[in-house]
């Protein structure tokens, strides 16, 4: 068994409970915004790599609008553990 389990404080707690539901709400508007702009360009499919699923950037359409978020967030939350080095 592993023992760098850590304790989350309230606050941590609220924000990754925050960070789920704005993950959420972001994976959803992206993937509607991704398919209002193909609507508005007429096109279906956006490839044809995946044939049915409507191309390779339908399936990760929600997670290109959600991941900054997420990333940000887990970053303010465990500040001392995502330290990003340039």
């Amino acid at each position: 068994m592993h023992n760098n389990l850590q304790v989350l404080s309230l606050i941590q707690i609220t924000a990754l409970l925050t960070l789920s539901v704005g993950v959420t709400f972001f994976s959803v508007v992206g993937d509607l915004i991704e398919s209002m702009l193909k609507r508005n360009c007429g096109i279906k499919d956006t490839g044809t790599m995946l044939p049915g699923h409507g191309g390779v950037l339908d399936r990760v359409d929600g997670l290109v609008a959600a991941t900054p978020l997420f990333v940000l967030t887990m970053m303010l939350v465990f500040d001392s553990e995502f330290q990003v080095s340039l």
